[in-house]
């Protein structure tokens, strides 16, 4: 059984807008179990009357991450990001939106002057586990209004014998190639790319606004971590967000098309974090009506 908190925002949230959001979670003490899975998805229409495997479809855009688990009973919780918007979203949504099979759980002791409900000692007899969660203090707001501080980050000196990776020329590439955007990465379930990502998207952007007319397709992979049904969503979620930041930028939309194909075609083995990185990537394609 799931459940999920839907509620409409006091303002839609404006196109190319960046927004802090920010929402704790406790653990209820009677839980049996914890989990990672936990987001916000942010919505232009109101969900209603919607079947639980319905949800799944829906990618959050603002997530726990992977791994680390919500298992705290005395204290909340923080989960907190950053969402671009779209543009008219007017509703989040919070829950866990990912199925069984890729939700992560863990089993955690119990209160010992707790007593299970009746409806919970069945569900113990079944071998279930139960994971309830309070929310409480959500906030979306304006970034520039309640982002957090950065800290200071010391730079490293720069040491003579550096290599400095030189930037992709996009200019050589012919009518149907592929070229890996090797400097744009993810971490592992995330939509947004890391911060290093930013010199990649900004030459891809120039390459694109000083050849007016190329037309590219992006193409988005995964690891093979998770069902190939979610994998394939994350990898379209990720190639539509670089394809958004493209547009935003002021690329026109018919210019531009997305692709998702999950772990299909690796560049690197699996069984290594690393390894799992490297295909974690995204591709692009000059188009063949260029």
């Amino acid at each position: 059984i799931r459940e999920y908190i839907e509620v409409p925002l006091l303002h839609p949230l404006v196109e190319g807008q960046r927004y802090y959001i920010k929402f704790y979670v406790a653990l209820d003490a009677e839980s049996t179990a914890c989990i990672d899975n936990f987001g916000m998805y942010f919505s232009d229409t109101l969900i209603q009357h919607v079947k639980t495997r319905n949800m799944y479809k829906l990618i959050p855009q603002v997530e726990n991450p992977f791994y680390k688990f919500l298992r705290n009973k005395e204290d909340w919780m923080m989960i907190e990001g950053d969402y671009q918007a779209m543009g008219n979203e007017a509703y989040i949504i919070i829950g866990n939106f990912h199925p069984d099979e890729d939700t992560h759980t863990r089993r955690i002791l119990r209160f010992p002057d707790t007593e299970l409900p009746k409806k919970e000692k069945w569900r113990k007899q079944q071998g279930e586990e139960i994971a309830y969660y309070y929310i409480d203090d959500v906030l979306v707001g304006k970034w520039s209004d309640y982002a957090p501080p950065k800290k200071p980050v010391k730079k490293p000196e720069r040491k003579t014998d550096t290599i400095v990776e030189p930037k992709q020329d996009f200019t050589l590439l012919k009518q149907g190639e592929t070229l890996s955007l090797d400097r744009v990465m993810f971490d592992f379930g995330e939509i947004k790319w890391l911060p290093s990502s930013e010199d990649e998207l900004e030459n891809l952007y120039k390459f694109l606004k000083e050849n007016p007319d190329t037309k590219i397709e992006i193409i988005g992979y995964t690891d093979n971590v998770g069902t190939e049904k979610y994998n394939v969503e994350l990898s379209l979620a990720r190639a539509k967000a670089i394809a958004n930041y493209l547009i935003q930028r002021g690329i026109a939309e018919d210019r531009l098309k997305y692709i998702g194909k999950g772990s299909a075609n690796p560049v690197s083995d699996n069984n290594t974090e690393e390894g799992r990185e490297k295909n974690r990537r995204v591709e692009i394609k000059i188009a063949d009506d260029r």
